[in-house]
């Protein structure tokens, strides 16, 4: 993509939200990061079992203070990412007419 005279590189945040490696939800992101590789798209692969999370209160305090009180690797590192990220793709597997757990209680 080019904006004015700089080139600018899109990147993408892929964020997977399945318990196991080598899921075929996990299948499917890698082989989507490999496509976007491809087309010079810089691909930031998120694995969420294997990030720290802090439990969610919904105590609104971030409004107040403009980022989030609860020090874990969401609010250190994949915010940040997915800040930066111009697309982002979450991926996971469907259980009972619903995503997991994982994806459910980490969706920030």
């Amino acid at each position: 993509m080019v904006r004015g005279a700089e080139e600018v590189v899109l990147r993408t945040a892929i964020i997977t939200g399945s318990t196991r490696a080598r899921s075929n939800t996990e299948l499917l992101a890698v082989n989507a990061a490999g496509h976007l590789q491809r087309k010079g798209i810089h691909v930031y692969l998120i694995r969420l079992r294997e990030y720290r999370f802090g439990e969610r209160m919904g105590c609104r305090r971030c409004v107040e203070i403009k980022k989030c009180c609860i020090m874990d690797d969401m609010t250190e590192k994949i915010i940040p990412i997915i800040m930066k990220a111009h697309i982002i793709i979450v991926s996971f597997p469907v259980y009972f007419d619903n995503a997991t757990a994982l994806v459910k209680k980490n969706h920030g």
